[in-house]
């Protein structure tokens, strides 16, 4: 298990930072600070006046790293987004997404160079502010010899690279679900990321706060108690598990994409989540992932043939009386649905990503046409056969 406190900075308010480190130390645990260097009114450049980290925050990480409770690791350059979300809404947040390779080596190179004359030793973790980043980035942590990059599964990246991945899978209410939830694998070396900010206690965000210090402090007592788990930095992860390569992280990511993906209705979703919670929080070994996706897709499949099934039933019930009062108007019935069918068909193309309830329309009214059509079939084979009988 690791711990991820992020947007230690100048401006972060200290007094949380002491109370979450001392909670640390007393517990014998270790964390993983992610640490914004520096101030800057530009997120586009990097300037001489930026200001670097104070005395004062630079001693507190020196005091914790010589009592060997934290791992630093560098969160950005500033800390500020490159786009803003006034000119365009659908963006998010990201300090490195579309920048230039040049001025993301100049930002991150600047950046663990000011942390490592800080402290005295190397900083090889990179933890991407608001977990986003793109493939310029992954080139240069490889030029300044970052082992590890931590952030979300559905980030991208590169096959071959040699960079260590590590992804983020629970926050502090959820912890002990995590743990549970890992317990149910049983090879592969699962891994718990659990991220949480200063904000992130109601003793100084009331709004956003998820848990208390007593409730984090008492969550920490737990953890001690469970014998099976290991509280590691990410460094130190990064050196015992064997592995954490692109590909495990590839196969992370494509699982939870076939978990997130657009023909999924929320509530299948919600029902995988259910009968597989390892999906959500655990960082699952190559393997594992790759199973877990088998079966995500499978579920998948499995509610789209139920639901063609139950449709061509409820098509075949439902046409087979009206049919027989009303032959007349089996030909308009048929085209009706024909004409039905090919305005759903037209629903998805314009829009590629095939929205799941485009989909079960589509799907539901094919097999109640099907439906139809067979209960049409039926009732023409019996009209003859009565006929033939007759004569």
């Amino acid at each position: 298990m690791v711990f991820r406190f992020d947007d230690y900075s100048n401006s972060s308010p200290t007094e949380v930072e002491f109370k979450v480190i001392e909670a640390f130390r007393r517990r014998g645990l270790k964390l993983t600070l992610a640490v914004i260097p520096y101030e800057c009114k530009s997120s586009q450049e990097v300037s001489l006046q930026d200001i670097g980290l104070s005395a004062e925050k630079a001693d507190v990480l020196r005091r914790a790293l010589s009592m060997r409770i934290i791992e630093v690791a560098v969160h950005g350059y500033c800390h500020q987004p490159v786009h803003s979300r006034d000119n365009d809404p659908r963006s998010s947040f990201s300090e490195f997404v579309g920048v230039p390779y040049d001025i993301q080596l100049a930002k991150l190179s600047r950046s663990k160079r000011h942390l490592e004359e800080i402290l005295g030793e190397p900083v090889t973790t990179f933890v991407p502010p608001w977990n986003s980043y793109d493939s310029n980035t992954l080139w240069v942590l490889g030029k300044l010899n970052f082992k590890v990059i931590s952030a979300r599964r559905r980030a991208p990246a590169t096959p071959g690279i040699s960079l260590k991945f590590l992804s983020t899978t629970a926050s502090l209410p959820r912890l002990k679900r995590a743990i549970q939830f890992g317990r149910t694998v049983t090879n592969g070396q699962p891994i718990i990321v659990v991220l949480f900010h200063h904000f992130d206690f109601r003793e100084w965000d009331p709004a956003r706060g998820r848990v208390t210090y007593q409730q984090f402090e008492e969550l920490l007592d737990w953890l001690v108690a469970q014998k099976d788990v290991t509280v590691r930095t990410i460094e130190e992860t990064a050196h015992v598990v064997g592995d954490l390569s692109v590909d495990r992280f590839l196969a992370n990511r494509d699982m939870r994409y076939s978990f997130r993906q657009n023909l999924m209705p929320p509530f299948l979703r919600n029902f995988i989540r259910w009968v597989f919670p390892r999906v959500v929080f655990v960082y699952l070994s190559s393997g594992d992932a790759g199973q877990m996706k088998f079966l995500i897709r499978l579920t998948l499949l499995d509610f789209y043939v139920g639901l063609l099934a139950g449709s061509v039933a409820l098509g075949f019930l439902a046409a087979n009386p009206l049919l027989r009062k009303y032959r007349r108007g089996q030909v308009l019935l048929l085209y009706a649905i024909s004409v039905l069918l090919i305005l759903l068909a037209a629903h998805p193309t314009r829009n590629p990503q095939l929205f799941y309830s485009g989909c079960m329309a589509l799907v539901s009214v094919a097999g109640f046409a099907i439906g139809v059509w067979n209960a049409s079939a039926n009732l023409k084979y019996r009209i003859g056969t009565e006929k033939r009988l007759q004569r």
